[in-house]
């Protein structure tokens, strides 16, 4: 399966950044229908979703930091943005919130383009079901002088 990609984003270096993202799949298009419908994904089938943040666009690349629903930090968290539910049941948790805090974002070098790659895991195994990049420019105080 080919990843899906996300938007690219900006960041300064050491500035928080907070993302959320709605994770629909297509609905299985019955007989005579002529279009699928977006229908959410339910994160809490998975164990585990990881974003690794690289300096490049290969896999196994200089690491720059990682977000983890493992980690305490709470850098991904899970809510719902009340579809796939009716007045009988729970929300489908299908919203992925992401927080780059400023103590991750400082370990980018000044000024580059980074990758990163979001995989959902299912016990041991983790598929990259998301890409994307996120450009960073200086801090107000690191621009150099000309």
């Amino acid at each position: 399966m080919k990843p899906g990609i996300l938007p690219v984003k900006r960041i300064t270096r050491g500035a928080q950044l907070f993302e959320s993202y709605a994770i629909t799949k297509a609905a299985i298009v019955a007989e005579g229908e002529e279009e699928a419908t977006p229908e959410p994904v339910d994160l809490t089938e998975y164990t585990r979703i990881k974003m690794d943040v690289r300096r490049t666009d290969n896999p196994f690349g200089d690491l720059v930091y990682t977000l983890d629903t493992a980690d305490a930090d709470d850098s991904i968290i899970l809510t719902s943005d009340g579809t796939g539910a009716d007045e009988d049941t729970t929300p489908v948790l299908n919203v992925i919130n992401l927080t780059h805090s400023s103590l991750k974002t400082i370990l980018f070098d000044a000024d580059g383009e980074y990758h990163r790659d979001i995989f959902f895991y299912t016990g041991s195994e983790g598929h990259n079901l998301l890409r994307g990049r996120l450009l960073v420019t200086y801090n107000i105080t690191e621009i150099p002088a000309e």
